[in-house]
């Protein structure tokens, strides 16, 4: 099969998926289309000085936005292979996407291992290489205004995530333990049967954002959650200082969530955390953060909460 037409398949392939934003469901979805003319939105390409658009062509576009999870880049600390740049436009001719910040300024994107994004779009640039633009619910976002242009990424360091449903047949037994004092989250086929073992994240008690203890489900799962900061009533003061700025002014593509307490306007998720390797310790807001492959094995495991909402135990 020819490099276009498997690029387009994945798009015929791939489960309909959508993007989660905490105050929003998801948005609604419509059908396939391809072959049709480039009509990306991009806001600065004609203020880009050397950028052309001509020759760029849309080979497939769907409001279904698909998966995909990121290949051969860095790791969470931005070291080992070189890392995958986001580009404001299909084509290395076009600036590096940037996000916005308040206190932080411009931070251009790179893309670290672990990380997945919803695509829409997968586009031919004017030199025959093949881009995937982004899929940013802006309309959904607390802070819309950090982002100034559409996100592409080469299709050379994308790929589809399997998503399908593991071990169905305890669908109804399963549960999850999560211990605070051990940084350890177990995860039960049923009674005396676990499935995993492995070392978690959980909130940062000494900046009194610990996770939340007692007997909670998982009503919600979702394969990108966009999660944002800072959260209102945050200390300014968090702000304004260099050393802690980043941990609370941040727009993150979370993959892998699953949402098991709402509380104070904001919901705890176990999830993927691509951005630290401090797994064992606290280290998060109040969500259970688990490494990028065992989130996603997780997930796989963990069924649709319309089928049941397991047990998560959150224990000292």
């Amino acid at each position: 099969m020819n490099r276009l037409r498997y690029l387009t398949v994945l798009f015929t392939l791939i489960g309909s998926l959508a993007p989660y934003v905490v105050s929003a469901g998801p948005q609604s979805l419509n059908n396939l289309q391809t072959g049709s003319t480039y009509t990306g939105i991009q806001p600065i390409a004609s203020k880009i000085k050397g950028v052309s658009t001509i020759g760029e062509t849309v080979v497939a576009t769907t409001t279904e936005p698909l998966l995909m999870q990121v290949t051969d880049t860095c790791n969470y600390n931005f070291e080992g292979e070189a890392c995958v740049n986001i580009r404001s436009g299909p084509g290395t001719s076009y600036p590096l996407a940037d996000l916005y910040m308040q206190y932080q300024g411009i931070k251009p994107q790179r893309v670290r291992s672990g990380q997945a994004f919803l695509v829409d779009e997968l586009v031919r640039a004017s030199d025959g290489s093949f881009w995937y633009r982004l899929h940013i619910p802006t309309s959904t976002l607390m802070f819309p205004g950090r982002f100034h242009s559409d996100w592409y990424i080469s299709a050379n360091y994308l790929v589809p995530v399997d998503l399908s449903h593991t071990y169905a047949r305890y669908d109804q037994t399963k549960y999850i333990v999560v211990s605070l004092s051990q940084q350890e989250l177990y995860a039960y086929n049923a009674p005396g049967q676990l499935y995993m073992k492995t070392p978690v994240s959980t909130g940062r008690d000494d900046e009194h954002l610990s996770t939340p203890t007692g007997d909670f489900r998982i009503y919600k799962k979702v394969p990108l959650a966009m999660m944002e900061g800072p959260l209102p009533g945050t200390d300014p003061s968090l702000l304004e200082r260099s050393s802690t700025v980043a941990n609370f002014e941040y727009t993150l593509f979370v993959p892998y969530a699953m949402a098991f307490d709402y509380y104070d306007d904001s919901t705890a998720f176990i999830h993927d955390a691509y951005w630290h390797w401090d797994f064992g310790q606290e280290h998060s807001h109040g969500c259970v953060n688990a490494e990028p492959a065992v989130a996603l094995q997780l997930y796989k495991w963990v069924p649709d909460p319309s089928i049941r909402e397991i047990p998560v135990a959150i224990v000292n």
